[in-house]
């Protein structure tokens, strides 16, 4: 049987929930299908990443610098991946959706990327399942994960018995 697995906000709020969704993940051969969610709160006084990604929207439809909440988004997200002790270069990333923030952006294409980021990142998510002796992660294939930036919800390449 295939299991699907849906992770929310606070399940992929740091590094150190991202090693409890490996540890699910791990738990049963069969969860072979993971969906994750933006990041949410690491405490009761922080953000939801998809609320900063809203509220920077709404500062750039009223031309109000949004740098400072950009910032903490980056910021979040740049603590994950060096937490994990990661090299995925995010900062090109960051860099290119905020000139596209500057050229004008959608809302649903500038909240979207709180999932598209931690979703697209192979280097997270093969560090995480990867499982040396196999030769792959958690028997899945691995390149899919990080599509194309023109295909931002590209999805797996059908596999023999799916």
């Amino acid at each position: 049987m295939l299991k699907v697995l849906k992770f929310g906000g606070s399940s992929m709020a740091d590094a150190h929930q991202f090693a409890k969704v490996k540890a699910i993940v791990d738990s049963d051969p069969s969860r072979r299908v993971v969906v994750v969610s933006a990041a949410g709160k690491r405490s009761r006084d922080d953000h939801k990443l998809t609320d900063l990604l809203y509220l920077c929207y709404a500062h750039l439809q009223y031309g109000v610098s949004c740098d400072a909440v950009f910032d903490m988004i980056r910021s979040r997200y740049l603590s994950i991946r060096d937490e994990l002790h990661l090299s995925t270069p995010l900062e090109a990333e960051f860099a290119a959706l905020r000139e596209k923030m500057d050229r004008g952006i959608s809302q649903d294409e500038l909240v979207s990327r709180g999932e598209y980021f931690p979703a697209s990142w192979r280097t997270i998510w093969a560090t995480i399942f990867w499982t040396a002796s196999a030769g792959s992660a958690s028997g899945w294939t691995v390149p899919w994960i990080s599509p194309p930036a023109t295909r931002p919800c590209a999805a797996p390449p059908p596999a023999a018995g799916w």
